[in-house]
């Protein structure tokens, strides 16, 4: 009877160790897919007079969702696609918005090459980016670039 206790024992403990490495796994996995969103401002090199775009980047291998995106613009901080808006789906790849007369344009595909990002100014810095992941987490990338999960019931504002 002691020996098939300390065999249930045996099993319960495995089964508990199992348990707790999937969700490890699980969350690098989840963590490896978040640390591939970027954004950041930069000058367009391919226009005569230049300009500055937002770039963002999604390197994951899944759409991210209720993108919103605060920027310094000649320190003054806006949001984007528009204050109190979130930007519903973006899949993979790289994308730019420029600001125009209604506010930042829908995200186009680009190529990061051709844009040169500011890199010595505060005045013209992406400030924060949230988006909620495909699994539901929502996320926020801070001004020093750290990523961190937000509440789930702090939704975002659209």
């Amino acid at each position: 009877m002691i020996a098939t206790l300390a065999a249930a024992a045996a099993a319960v403990f495995a089964g508990y160790v199992g348990y707790r490495a999937h969700l490890r796994d699980l969350e690098t996995d989840r963590l490896r897919y978040t640390r591939g969103v970027h954004s950041w401002l930069a000058w367009d090199t391919t226009v005569e007079h230049g300009g500055t775009r937002l770039v963002i980047m999604n390197s994951g291998e899944a759409p991210i969702y209720d993108v919103m995106i605060t920027v310094a613009l000649d320190s003054r901080e806006e949001t984007a696609p528009h204050a109190g808006q979130t930007w519903l789906m973006l899949p993979p790849g790289h994308f730019v918005t420029q600001k125009d007369g209604h506010g930042w344009t829908f995200p186009e595909p680009a190529d990061p090459q051709q844009f040169r990002p500011y890199t010595r100014s505060a005045k013209f810095a992406v400030v924060a980016m949230e988006f909620t992941d495909a699994v539901g987490t929502r996320w926020r990338r801070g001004k020093s670039g750290t990523l961190e999960s937000r509440r789930a019931d702090n939704p975002p504002r659209r």
